[in-house]
């Protein structure tokens, strides 16, 4: 399964707009599969491994999913269900659900163990 790796992240010119650039990294057919998906759109690092771009952060690591008509895009679903569930609740709880998912999501991806996240304070976001 492919999966996705943050590399860096910037703001257009043009827009202000916070782009993520994620590495697809995977087997070869996999590559092969999103690098025609991607068409006249295909950006390569110097290594020649495709990335993806995007404005919705999906975490430091995320695997991914093949759509029905056979794309490769970021699998969200457990985020999209995390997100949901403290929506659900509001309040404090659903405020210390969020709390934990972003710190999940910043140690290292959706779906791998959060170890030593490093709580992120207002004055280290202007650096992000």
């Amino acid at each position: 399964m492919a999966k996705f790796e943050k590399v860096r992240q910037y703001r257009k010119k043009e827009t202000g707009k916070l782009v993520f650039v994620y590495t697809v990294k995977g087997k070869a057919e996999e590559l092969d599969q999103y690098r025609e998906q991607a068409g006249s759109y295909l950006v390569e690092d110097d290594n020649g491994a495709p990335l993806f771009f995007s404005t919705r952060y999906v975490g430091e690591s995320c695997p991914s999913l093949t759509t029905q008509d056979g794309r490769i895009i970021p699998d969200t679903t457990e985020m999209d269900m995390q997100v949901a569930l403290a929506e659900q609740y509001g309040g404090n709880f659903g405020q210390s659900l969020a709390d934990k998912l972003a710190a999940k999501m910043v140690a290292g991806g959706s779906r791998t163990a959060a170890t030593g996240a490093k709580k992120i304070e207002k004055k280290d976001v202007g650096s992000l």
